[in-house]
């Protein structure tokens, strides 16, 4: 649901506030408006934002607007608010320090609200704009935070500020006084340690109490009781390069103080002293343990979020605000509205690689119990089910019927025939035969395996089904089933609708049992044999550009794609193998050549060595265009590298692209344009084929342009990390020593707004 939006100049202590914008979420309802003055905001889109802002002609006193990118962003608020900036993120550092307009983009979580006096938080527009040196408090206090020593953000993972171990830290505006700090108190913060620098890794404190990472990888909180220092410790057993939730209480109950330590939602320790809570004047520290000048113990790792209450949160209360911060940990940029399950084992948060607990994402807590052990493949970054007795029950699903309008979306490959008639994916009923709500399975019929799915509308087994075209073995597909009660159903496959079955209506019906992943009883089981990276659930009715979006990884434009490689998606490229698979129907598949390597950076990318490391493209005419877009997500090469070409060099010249650390090069029949600028390191860039010559493009920023030897001749192959010759005894050269995680390839000139667009859509995963 969106967050609800009032206008105050008085206030509203039960929200989250920035100037006279307060977002309702969580704990406390906010309606109805005519006594709250809280309205229904608007959901940004994926990639995008939302604008709000005062306008008193409105009934409610607010106005609002979507923008759809970085490039709309500028020309919006100069368009509106008379301003002259250039960039995105002087846009987004002025919104932040209005007290009448405020850009958002996301809905925000539902935390806990009642007593939050502090509320840091970098993956919100309105806390931190991502740059500049003030970290804004949501909390009603007003309690911001200043960064020292250029501690970094990554819109990555949600969005986080990175603190480097050495002199980084972030001290809070606040005072000792009991408004802020009493003897009843809570501390939070979602933190990822990337290595030890010290006995005691303190995250956030002042002085005493403060909040440690230990290098025995222990969590200490040490707080002062009766002028005596107190503390409790948790059992050594946290890595690093792990988000986790720490959240730590105390409690006055006369004579004592209770002190406590959650991690991850779960009470790990608990200590009673006598006395209370001592006070100190230090100033409360993000990074390290107190606010002055030389640094007593930084922590070097990544913080996305501290929150502190004047209050002691219940353990329910703590549980909700775990749960609610586990969606922001899902990097791939995907529909998240009304979405009520998302398993994912190639995330570390949901699945750390061992264990028997599968962790919902979603914040429903719809956890996977892994039983009779199925494992983890630690190069696709899979569940593995041996079809013999491995499934994952799913707790808390007994009573979680989706009977009117659901989508169900899941990533797998299977690895043999199956041995009888068929086995299942996914399932809510233990027996299809006894009241079913939902199954989908891989059937075996006279036209191969296929995908299908079938569900129960009035009392009538298979009446809503649908089937695949034939799937073949090891070989990783995208899935995903929606269902409206009105108007049917639908299955896609690699975003390919099926044909096949029937498209029945009417309510599902339910059941008591748990939705399970790998088998289902039907006169005996039918176990699953294969993988799954990850599975999710709406309960909605995901439109077809919604099932799109989760394909691609997010919200990319798609009118005249043509080729389409990502190195982070199973379905392109697995981590393993010489063939790297277009994403589109064109079937414009890459090969390997000469052991081309494959990095997890940025989730997936292949590496070329420069050497002698090349990927071809056969040739295919919906390659040919006289008008072409390239885009690539990559890092800059050191030597005359030449990252993609159609055709021969020198004869027979579609189009290129080469990408040194001092320029950009857009190749053509005549020779090469190029536009000189600093590219060190990882890029988005954009080369655009119009008509006229070439446009330049850099992570969603227009470079330049040039008009110069324009001529390209479309046709032959596509060859990725080098050049053929059209001499033979130099069958290729100028071999590009990069990582390549991303190749797009458009048969028209993109726009500036639909670059953006794209630039936008996955930047969080490459921290751009």
């Amino acid at each position: 649901m969106p967050n609800s939006i009032k206008y105050s100049t008085t206030g509203d202590t039960l929200s989250l506030k920035k100037g006279n914008l307060f977002f309702g979420v969580g704990d406390v309802p906010k309606g109805p408006s005519n006594i709250t003055q809280h309205y229904n905001g608007v959901t940004p889109q994926s990639g995008s934002y939302m604008v709000y802002f005062y306008d008193p002609a409105q009934p409610n006193n607010i106005g609002f607007d979507p923008v759809s990118s970085d490039p709309a962003l500028v020309e919006y608020t100069n368009r509106m608010f008379g301003t002259t900036f250039t960039s995105a993120s002087q846009c987004l550092a002025w919104y932040s320090t209005q007290p009448n307009r405020s850009c958002v983009n996301k809905d925000y979580e539902s935390i806990v609200t009642n007593g939050l006096v502090l509320n840091l938080d970098a993956g919100f527009l309105p806390s931190y704009p991502t740059s500049g040196t003030t970290w804004y408090d949501m909390g009603y206090s007003g309690n911001n935070g200043t960064l020292i020593n250029s501690p970094t953000f990554n819109p990555s993972e949600g969005g986080y500020i990175n603190f480097d171990g050495v002199d980084d830290y972030g001290p809070v505006g606040e005072s000792s006084s009991s408004s802020v700090y009493g003897n009843n108190q809570t501390w939070s913060a979602w933190i990822n340690r990337f290595s030890s620098v010290n006995p005691f890794n303190m995250f956030m404190g002042r002085q005493l109490p403060y909040f440690s990472f230990r290098s025995n990888n222990d969590f200490l909180f040490s707080n002062s009781i009766n002028d005596n220092q107190r503390s409790i410790y948790s059992s050594p057993i946290y890595t690093n390069n792990t988000w986790i939730y720490a959240s730590f209480t105390t409690e006055y109950v006369s004579p004592n103080t209770i002190m406590k330590m959650y991690i991850n939602g779960v009470l790990v320790n608990t200590g009673e002293f006598s006395g209370t809570q001592t006070n100190y004047s230090y100033r409360f520290t993000v990074g390290d343990g107190r606010d002055t000048s030389t640094r007593w113990y930084p922590f070097n790792g990544k913080v996305s979020n501290v929150m502190v209450y004047n209050r002691t949160l219940t353990p329910t209360e703590i549980l909700q605000n775990y749960n609610a911060g586990l969606s922001r940990f899902n990097t791939s940029n995907v529909v998240k509205s009304n979405l009520v399950l998302n398993l994912d084992a190639s995330n570390s948060v949901s699945y750390p690689t061992s264990g028997t607990t599968w962790t919902d994402l979603s914040g429903d807590g719809y956890n996977g119990t892994l039983t009779n052990g199925p494992t983890f493949d630690s190069t696709s970054k899979s569940i593995v089910f041996d079809g013999v007795d491995d499934i994952v029950v799913l707790t808390g699903t007994t009573n979680a019927n989706y009977t009117r309008n659901i989508s169900i979306e899941y990533v797998f490959k299977y690895n043999a025939i199956p041995p009888g008639y068929a086995y299942h994916i996914l399932t809510k009923g233990k027996n299809i035969l006894t009241n079913p709500n939902f199954a989908d399975y891989l059937l075996k019929d006279f036209g191969g395996v296929r995908l299908m799915y079938s569900a129960n509308a009035g009392d009538s087994w298979k009446s809503v089904s649908k089937y695949s075209q034939p799937l073949s073995a090891n070989t990783w597909y995208h899935a995903c089933w929606t269902y409206d009660s009105t108007l049917g159903g639908n299955l896609y496959v690699n975003t390919i609708a099926a044909t096949g079955g029937t498209s029945g209506t009417g309510v599902l019906a339910t059941n008591t049992e748990p939705i399970r992943i790998g088998d289902i009883f039907y006169g005996g089981h039918s176990f699953f044999n294969g993988n799954v990276d990850y599975v999710r659930i709406y309960d909605r009715t995901l439109s077809q550009s919604e099932v799109i979006q989760n394909y691609y990884g997010g919200p990319i434009v798609t009118n005249g794609l043509v080729m389409y490689l990502d190195a982070g998606n199973l379905v392109s490229y697995s981590g393993a193998g010489t063939t790297w698979y277009d994403l589109t129907t064109n079937g414009n598949n890459a090969t390997f050549y000469n052991g081309v390597g494959f990095s997890t950076t940025n989730g997936g990318g292949i590496s070329f060595d420069g050497v002698d490391d090349y990927a071809v493209v056969l040739a295919n005419s919906s390659l040919n265009s006289s008008q072409p877009t390239v885009e690539l997500i990559m890092t800059t090469t050191t030597n005359g590298g030449n990252i993609l070409a159609q055709g021969q060099y020198g004869s027979n010249w579609g189009y290129g692209v080469g990408v040194k650390l001092s320029s950009i090069l857009a190749r053509n029949n005549n020779g090469d344009s190029s536009l000189s600028v600093s590219n060190s390191g990882l890029v988005h860039v954009v080369v655009v084929w119009d008509g006229s010559g070439n446009r330049f493009y850099k992570n969603g920023v227009f470079l330049g342009r040039t008009t110069t030897n324009y001529s390209p001749n479309p046709g032959g192959q596509v060859t990725i990390g080098g050049v053929r010759s059209q001499v033979p005894s130099q069958n290729l050269q100028e071999f590009a020593n990069s990582i390549v995680s991303v190749v797009r390839i458009y048969n028209r000139p993109l726009s500036e707004l639909e670059i953006g667009q794209n630039f936008n859509a996955q930047k969080s995963r490459f921290g751009l």
